[in-house]
């Protein structure tokens, strides 16, 4: 994702012939890696150009939306062999997840404050949810004392 937000930025910027290529190539890889972190990362995608079609005033230009159509439009179609049998796959054997199979994988605020029983340093961390084994998410205290630090020294005087 961080690449294909920087190709994308660096040909809003300019928009050359030689970035378009790069915002291909950093489409392209995208999706050919992690099939669900690709689809997964279309909407900020999208939300991204919108803000950067809208900062550099790029909404007529021409030149950014033939570059860039072709430039996904190429990546998408070599993209094809690879996401059509995983379409087919789909639609073959019935692959759908209901709302209640979605709800039930689902993390509730709950999990953000229990650890996993295998973490020596958090364990019996707010022992008091009741989890199925695995549906722990807490991070550790590190990362909000880092946060909060950086946020206070970022508005002290």
């Amino acid at each position: 994702m961080p690449l294909v937000l920087e190709a994308l930025v660096l040909f809003a910027r300019r928009r050359s012939q030689r970035r378009a290529v790069w915002l291909g190539v950093a489409f392209f890889m995208s999706g050919l890696t992690t099939i669900s972190w690709f689809t997964l990362t279309l909407l900020p995608f999208v939300v991204t150009a919108a803000i950067l079609l809208t900062r550099y005033g790029i909404w007529r230009d021409r030149e950014f939306w033939r570059r860039g159509a072709v430039a996904l439009g190429a990546a998408s179609l070599g993209l094809l062999p690879f996401m059509l049998p995983y379409f087919i796959a789909a639609r073959l054997y019935n692959f759908k997840r209901g709302i209640d199979e979605v709800r039930s994988w689902s993390a509730l605020p709950s999990h953000w404050l229990a650890a996993e029983p295998r973490n020596k340093l958090w364990h019996g961390w707010a022992t008091i949810c009741r989890m199925a084994a695995g549906s722990g998410c807490f991070p550790g205290c590190c990362r909000f004392c880092f946060h909060w630090r950086r946020c206070y020294s970022a508005f002290a005087i």
